[in-house]
């Protein structure tokens, strides 16, 4: 009887220690999945010829999604750009780099621009004077990183050029 219960006990414990390893197991699965596609697709741009065409195409895309914050992981978009700067060179994807530092620097400005909102809002209401809130979101943008329409120059009335 005792080796029965040694043994439900035991398989017991192994039930418990692998549901919390399962979820852990699916993400290294999940991962090496990934970075196996990321190879396979690495293994075609090998095999292209204008490669500052791909280029261009990934910048553009890849701004996309970054200004939209639509893309699935950041941490795949940079994983992908290790991986063509190991292919091709730390010229290759500066300006892919770069993009990602600008969104760090716009997620950073836009974090401490909300906390000073907060605390201005909590002030007012402290005041009771009427609520001052403004959901304001901005990226701070290089330009010679960022594939850019052309602007084109502001012509103003008038009027608004005495003003100036």
């Amino acid at each position: 009887m005792r080796s029965i219960d040694g043994s439900i006990a035991i398989l017991s414990d192994l039930i418990c220690v692998l549901s919390l390893l399962s979820p852990l197991l699916l993400f290294f699965l999940f991962c090496q999945a990934l970075d196996s596609k990321l190879n396979d697709i690495l293994s075609i741009f090998r095999y292209l010829q204008d490669k500052d065409i791909f280029e261009e195409y990934y910048k553009q895309h890849l701004s996309l999604r970054l200004i939209d914050r639509t893309s699935a992981s950041s941490d795949l978009e940079r994983l992908m750009i290790a991986k063509l700067k190991a292919e091709c060179g730390h010229q290759f994807t500066s300006r892919l780099e770069g993009m990602f530092k600008d969104m760090d620097l716009s997620n950073s400005i836009m974090k401490a621009w909300k906390q000073g909102q907060q605390e201005q809002q909590q002030q007012q209401q402290q005041q009771q004077s009427g609520p001052l809130v403004c959901d304001l979101s901005v990226s701070v943008l290089t330009s010679g990183f960022w594939p850019l329409p052309a602007v084109p120059p502001c012509l103003l009335p008038l009027e608004a050029q005495l003003v100036t």
